[in-house]
């Protein structure tokens, strides 16, 4: 089985068992960008450890969840639509780390958060296209991970994919481009535009 971004996270976070650790462990120590992709998310982690993110206040949060419901109508049969924002991209973070994109030998890396699920996205070069892979994260760990991921452009849809157990999902590769990503897990639906460029 082919390792990726995500297994190598999971590895640096410590969230494997030991058999599963050492098969990712010896990926890493074979694999050139393996080794690259667990160097920049441990400085990631490092330079995550040392910001102070601060929510906006009240009457801005309230302005800003007014202006986005007025853009996107709710669609019809959810519960509840929920608009999320970017917290991390590796791009930006690359660039204030003094990284480039290129020197770290994997793709770009986004984080969705809104106030039920977040969306971590990795997003891979595919000839002209781009092949986005993520898994959704819940807030409350007991609720279902299972969902729909959709890409859409200009109202129409680019690319589906369900989601498993383990929120884990692999969307087939899509033009580049602007997009509106919208998570549905357990009745919401979770949107947040984004630049599908590596």
């Amino acid at each position: 089985m082919a390792m990726g971004f995500r297994d190598v996270v999971d590895w640096v976070d410590g969230g494997l068992d030991d058999q599963r650790a050492a098969r990712v462990a010896a990926a890493v120590a074979a694999d050139p960008e393996l080794q690259a992709a667990a160097a920049w998310y441990r400085s990631f982690r490092a330079a995550s450890a040392r910001m102070t993110l601060e929510s906006p206040p009240q009457q801005v949060h309230d302005a800003l969840l007014h202006r986005f419901a007025a853009l996107h109508p709710p669609a019809p049969g959810f519960l509840e639509r929920v608009r999320a924002v970017i917290s991390f991209d590796s791009a930006t973070a690359q660039l204030a780390l003094g990284v480039r994109a290129a020197d770290t030998g994997v793709g770009r890396h986004v984080v969705v958060e809104s106030a039920t699920v977040d969306v971590a996205l990795d997003l891979y070069p595919e000839d002209r296209d781009v092949r986005v892979e993520g898994q959704l994260l819940p807030a409350d760990p007991e609720a279902p991970a299972r969902g729909t991921v959709r890409l859409l452009r200009d109202g129409a849809e680019l690319a589906a994919a369900d989601a498993d157990d383990t929120g884990r999902f692999a969307l087939p590769p899509v033009p580049a481009g602007a997009a509106l990503l919208v998570a549905e897990v357990a009745g919401t639906a979770i949107e947040v535009d984004v630049s599908l460029v590596t």
